[in-house]
């Protein structure tokens, strides 16, 4: 185990001293993978990370682990208990916490099975979400989680290139997906982030559109919305062409939002608020008379997961921070006409944003 991810640890226990939290319960979600390193596969076996506010972790988990984990345990950064399938898993967790009235973090994304048998083994237990302190440790990625990061986007500038000369007319949304996805796992990739959003003509103007047998045709616009998994970590970006020469309508909305995303990377400093970020992008839409068609929030942080900390959205008060890694993707999005969005993840440094997307941003109108 690398000093990474015990310093991490060490951080975890830090904040939990200073919120009063006794235990953190961490499942076989991305917040296992960001305290181990290590994967598993999420079933009915319970799985989990049982930290204390001071001392050594323990893992608990199926025999079947054993192996996949015995080198944290051999360098003695956890304890780990095993249990068979025959016995009780719950019963192994009593060992694991000592005392009976107490505070616990849990892991939002732990199935809820297994927490409601947590809660009837630990009834007098306060429980609260352990995100209020891993998302503060998650939201500011270190150098090497960054250069992940950018090999990410490395492998979907690759395909979204190969796309360009995919989409033409007669091709289906479903079609291209799957192209999507196959090249992206070519390229080398570990796993898509996300299923790939292909949406075409009126079916653009919604923005998490499931792709479906409709053909992409000539004078419409198709949006492409995709991510990889690059060693855990993951990429997005959307982009949005249109098939022939669009009108000075459809090209004037296209622009708009292309300048709402330049208004918005250049409020990506260091000590701004991210709402200010947010309001920047929105500004650019409402000024120019569309804002009702922007309908959901600027951006999502970017991580291990797709979605995480930070939100870039109105009301969120806290500071740009070095490391915050995050979408900026405004869009327009005309009913029963056309969707327009286009999305790139940028990272806060002390001198310019880092854009971890490199396929130029405004090459969707190229006649």
């Amino acid at each position: 185990m690398t000093d990474v991810y015990l310093n991490r640890i060490s951080r975890v226990q830090g904040l939990m001293g200073d919120l009063n939290v006794d235990y953190m319960l961490i499942g076989p979600t991305s917040n296992m993978f960001y305290l181990t390193g290590k994967k598993t596969v999420v079933d009915e076996r319970l799985q989990l990370i049982v930290i204390p506010k001071k001392g050594m972790p323990v893992l608990l988990l199926p025999e079947m682990y054993r192996e996949k984990f015995r080198e944290l345990e051999l360098g003695g950064f956890f304890k780990l208990k095993y249990w068979k399938d025959t016995e009780n898993s719950y019963s192994l967790l009593k060992l694991a916490l000592a005392e009976r009235g107490f505070k616990v973090a849990v892991d939002e994304q732990l199935w809820t099975g297994h927490f409601l048998n947590i809660m009837e083994c630990f009834s007098k237990a306060e429980y609260i979400g352990a995100s209020g302190i891993l998302g503060l440790l998650k939201m500011c990625k270190d150098p090497t989680e960054i250069e992940l990061m950018l090999a990410a986007g490395k492998i979907i500038d690759e395909v979204m290139s190969q796309m360009v000369d995919v989409i033409r007319p007669g091709i289906s949304e479903r079609k291209v997906a799957h192209l999507i996805e196959t090249q992206i796992r070519e390229a080398g990739a570990d796993d898509i982030a996300f299923k790939p959003i292909v949406a075409s003509g009126p079916n653009s103007a919604l923005p998490h559109h499931s792709p479906t047998d409709r053909e992409l045709k000539a004078g419409e616009f198709v949006v492409m919305d995709f991510g990889a998994v690059y060693k855990g970590y993951c990429s997005d970006m959307t982009r949005t062409f249109f098939l022939g020469k669009a009108n000075s309508r459809q090209r004037e909305i296209y622009d708009i939002v292309k300048a709402a995303y330049d208004a918005g990377y250049k409020e990506v400093v260091k000590g701004k608020k991210i709402e200010d970020l947010d309001l920047a992008v929105r500004n650019v839409i409402s000024s120019a008379g569309y804002g009702e068609y922007f309908i959901h929030r600027t951006g999502h942080g970017i991580g291990i997961e797709v979605h995480e900390d930070p939100y870039i959205m109105g009301g969120n008060t806290n500071v740009l921070e070095n490391g915050m890694a995050f979408s900026i993707e405004p869009g327009i999005y005309m009913p029963g006409e056309f969707g327009i969005r286009l999305e790139n993840i940028v990272v806060v440094n002390d001198n310019a944003p880092l854009e971890l997307n490199k396929f130029p941003l405004g090459s969707g109108l190229t006649n």
